[in-house]
């Protein structure tokens, strides 16, 4: 630019009739660059003063586009730096310190606020911890580092999870065990690292994938039969289960108002999955669709009634699953479907010892036909990367409409995309692993509380509160505040299963509800801590 300069310098001073040499040319353009502008040499035409006036502005924008920059940002960074939270300095007890940030570590984060149980996260980010030291006690630092840990307060904490690579993982297990007599769970992507963790120091090793697999596993063992299946017995003969409504059944494409199913069979309707997504405690106008499965509470013989109008009578369900990567999730998937004596083929790139397997990609229409996906009762997707879970998906289900598949989702953004492939069921690592870690480490707060189909809990209260004893189920508005259904009430040697909205509540007696995480502690919030 110095040079151009120059040089247009020279070609219009002469226009003007006067002569000057490069060196000269080069210090009139650096002085009007940098904007001294000493005044001994100017341009007296006008097209002269125009190119005077272009090269001052370039000087200003050159200054302020890379000069600036260059002082400036490295002091605006060390200022931000310097801002970001070190330690935590509030006193803090019998509190969790948690290593590292993810989406598996969000979903933890809503549970421990949800339960109000004091945490601390530690990263080495400072985006993250910029973003979120609003909203949570937050320290900075290298999470090895034996200060960055004291300054969590560890030695005072209850918890500390690691959730960073495997090989992290063990140099802060090593440094956190001399701080504190607290427990340690570190959490793995890569089972075989697990005995060295363990070595390290760590009280538990977690595997979210491992766990994943059971989950996808249990979730495929739906009934292949009239058999009922995913028990849940809580109370006095009471259960839980899930049944799957197919083509033939008599309720399919009906309202549940129409259906009629607690008039037949007096079973209570919880619970309805649809598209793979729980909706709990339905409402009367919701329609019973093609493989939906409904979540019914009721005694043996009642949910025995249900399930003859659910299953499909037509359809042979006796064809084999078959289970798309055999990784850490496939393979704990596939330990599930054995003890459940439900045959099986796996889909693998690599050839696997002792199993019936088809050699290839899970992708290739191909090795699909050669697995029997058209005869296939159950596709278990669980490769490693969601585009792959999403085309297999897509496959799958052209090839087969009435397959049941259930996929894995490794990033919460793909669960709707695999919905719209054809997915039943999508199950993602982040929120099971969280949830996970959740009931690991909570406290069990009021209530006697069971899971019983992922996404709904059962829990006993004691009711001793004035806005619940001796009202009736309608005038306490349970439902309509919480969205809780109350499924029993207990009192002395009384045990009333299914009461209706007219049933008082008596004082002192056990009241049983069911309802989502949310729907409980809300029931908590409004009913019991009041």
């Amino acid at each position: 630019m110095v040079i151009i300069y120059s040089e247009v310098f020279i070609i219009l001073m002469n226009l003007e009739g006067r002569s000057f040499s490069f060196i000269t040319a080069m210090y009139w353009t650096l002085s009007t660059l940098t904007t001294v502008g000493y005044g001994d040499i100017v341009f007296t035409s006008e097209i002269g003063k125009a190119f005077s006036s272009i090269v001052a502005v370039s000087g200003v924008f050159m200054f302020f586009a890379f000069f600036l920059p260059m002082i400036i940002t490295p002091w605006v960074e060390k200022r931000i730096q310097a801002a970001l939270p070190t330690k935590v300095l509030q006193p803090m007890k019998n509190h969790i310190v948690m290593c590292g940030y993810n989406a598996l570590v969000e979903t933890l984060i809503a549970e421990l606020k949800m339960r109000k149980i004091p945490f601390v996260l530690i990263d080495k980010d400072e985006q993250i911890i910029k973003k979120l030291s609003m909203k949570m006690p937050c320290v900075y630092g290298d999470l090895w580092d034996e200060n960055t840990l004291k300054n969590a307060q560890v030695g005072n904490a209850r918890l500390l999870i690691t959730n960073i690579p495997d090989e992290e993982s063990a140099e802060v297990v090593l440094t956190a065990s001399k701080l504190f007599d607290g427990k340690i769970i570190t959490i793995i992507d890569d089972l075989a690292m697990a005995r060295y963790i363990e070595y390290a120091g760590a009280d538990l090793v977690v595997s979210p994938k491992q766990l994943l697999g059971t989950y996808i596993g249990r979730r495929a063992g739906m009934p292949l039969s009239e058999e009922l299946i995913d028990v849940t017995e809580f109370s006095k003969g009471l259960k839980v289960l899930e049944f799957p409504v197919r083509a033939d059944s008599l309720i399919v494409d009906k309202m549940i108002k129409d259906s009629k199913i607690r008039e037949k069979t007096g079973c209570a309707i919880i619970g309805l999955w649809k598209n793979g997504i729980l909706i709990p405690n339905p409402d009367p106008y919701t329609t019973i669709s093609q493989n939906s499965i409904i979540v019914a509470l009721g005694t043996d013989k009642q949910l025995e009634k249900l399930s003859k109008l659910t299953i499909d009578r037509k359809r042979s369900m006796k064809g084999r699953y078959i289970i798309a990567g055999f990784g850490d999730v496939g393979e704990q998937a596939a330990k599930v479907l054995k003890e459940k004596n439900i045959p099986f083929v796996v889909i693998d790139k690599k050839e696997i010892a002792g199993i019936t397997q088809v050699v290839g990609s899970a992708t290739d229409e191909e090795v699909l036909k050669r697995a029997g996906i058209t005869d296939a009762s159950a596709l278990i997707v669980t490769l490693n990367t969601d585009l792959d879970n999403i085309f297999t998906t897509l496959i799958a289900r052209k090839m087969n409409p009435n397959l049941r598949i259930i996929s894995r989702a490794n990033a919460e953004r793909s669960i709707d995309k695999l919905y719209r492939a054809g997915a039943d069921y999508v199950l993602a690592l982040s929120v099971i692993g969280g949830q996970m870690l959740a009931s690991m480490i909570t406290k069990e707060g009021f209530a006697v509380e069971t899971t019983v189909i992922e996404g709904l809990k059962v829990a006993e209260y004691k009711i001793d509160t004035p806005m619940l004893a001796g009202k009736k189920i309608s005038s306490a508005k349970i439902g309509s505040i919480t969205g809780c259904t109350v499924v029993a009430i207990e009192y002395d040697k009384h045990f009333i299963p299914n009461p209706s909205p007219e049933e008082i509540i008596p004082p002192g007696s056990t009241l049983i509800l069911i309802g989502t995480r949310d729907q409980v502690r809300a029931f908590e919030d409004t009913f019991v801590r009041s």
